[in-house]
């Protein structure tokens, strides 16, 4: 008899333990289920307290998803920073004076596929207006 009062003790404590630790995930995310993934793959990713595992249950994202973003995050980082330079690099060659929908283009005649809004995006990272 007392042997199955301390396994329902110790399974109940790990039970409170597992609801408080997702009551401060809770108040961690706060909003953050109606983001796209890339965005809780963000958050998962600057999370120090809990595993990218729980985070990932949690938030009912696919763990193996989770992975491959952060494999292929650096990639992209890497992609994104060639982008920025070329776009300062054709902004500055137009003294200041091409605007976005200039900029794609330009970047289009040298090869690069260039969309309005991630070009957008970067120059007013780059404060280029």
């Amino acid at each position: 008899m007392m042997g199955t009062m301390e396994e329902e003790l110790k399974a109940l404590r790990l039970e409170n333990a597992d609801l408080k630790m997702e009551l401060d995930m809770l108040k961690k995310n706060s909003g953050l289920l109606h983001k796209t993934k890339k965005m809780i793959y963000r958050f998962i990713s600057e999370q120090q307290d809990y595993s990218a595992a729980k985070w990932t249950k949690f938030l009912k994202v696919s763990r193996s998803g989770y992975c491959e973003w952060k494999k292929n995050r650096d990639e992209q980082e890497r992609v994104t920073q060639v982008y920025a330079e070329k776009i300062r690099k054709i902004f500055e060659e137009s003294g200041g004076r091409y605007g976005t929908e200039r900029v794609c283009n330009e970047l289009r005649k040298q090869g690069f596929k260039a969309s309005f809004r991630r070009v957008h995006k970067i120059m007013n990272d780059q404060g280029l207006k």
